[in-house]
């Protein structure tokens, strides 16, 4: 999309759009021209150093969702399958991930934002209805709990860097009425409640059924 900017009138879109398009001009020439130099930037600590193992960890996840790189450099933006086949990435981005990613995929791209908020101390608010994001980020809650409270030697299952702290954590759905919030978490599990992740799923199945 910013290779496309010149091309958009802002003031024929929504507010919200209008932010979103500010926003890529203002910080686009931060960016590097490889996946590694972008989120170094974002992993710095107080101090300044660079959170090496949280780089690393993100540039791993970003090639598995892609199932490729990324490279900016003159000629524009590209996604790289190897080194002789590419595309332009206006011409693979993809919006609504619930849609258009593969639930393997969906798991990773919520290990990577579980990554970057504990890296960088971040809030992320995100709208879904896919029962695979909402299952992935029960995972990370429910390994915090848990590992949190074992003491053995053997290497973790989930790794300490993409747990999500239930203490930090909400999830809300919204009803019909505009002022209708209710909290999703469970006490006891410290999870998001399985029953509407259930509810999720049958919906979405009754959905598919229709089409």
């Amino acid at each position: 999309m910013s290779e496309q900017l010149h091309d958009i009138s802002v003031s024929e879109m929504d507010l919200t759009m209008q932010e979103f398009v500010k926003l890529i001009r203002a910080t686009k020439s931060q960016f590097g021209t490889k996946i590694p130099e972008m989120v170094q930037n974002y992993t710095k600590t107080v101090k300044g150093q660079i959170n090496n193992s949280a780089v690393t960890h993100a540039y791993e996840l970003i090639k598995k969702i892609l199932k490729a790189d990324y490279v900016n450099d003159s000629d524009g933006e590209k996604i790289y399958f190897d080194e002789h086949h590419w595309v332009k990435l206006m011409y693979g981005s993809s919006g609504q991930q619930e849609a258009h990613l593969f639930p393997i995929a969906q798991k990773d791209m919520i290990s990577l934002i579980a990554l970057m908020v504990n890296a960088t101390d971040s809030r992320v608010i995100i709208t879904t209805h896919s029962p695979y994001i909402l299952t992935s980020s029960n995972i990370l809650l429910y390994s915090e709990k848990v590992e949190n409270n074992y003491r053995g030697e053997e290497k973790p299952v989930i790794p300490r860097s993409i747990r999500l702290s239930y203490h930090k954590f909400a999830a809300y759905k919204v009803e019909n009425a505009a002022d209708s919030l209710t909290s999703l978490m469970d006490e006891n599990s410290h999870m998001i409640s399985t029953d509407y992740i259930d509810k999720v799923s049958e919906i979405t199945n009754n959905e598919l059924v229709i089409r």
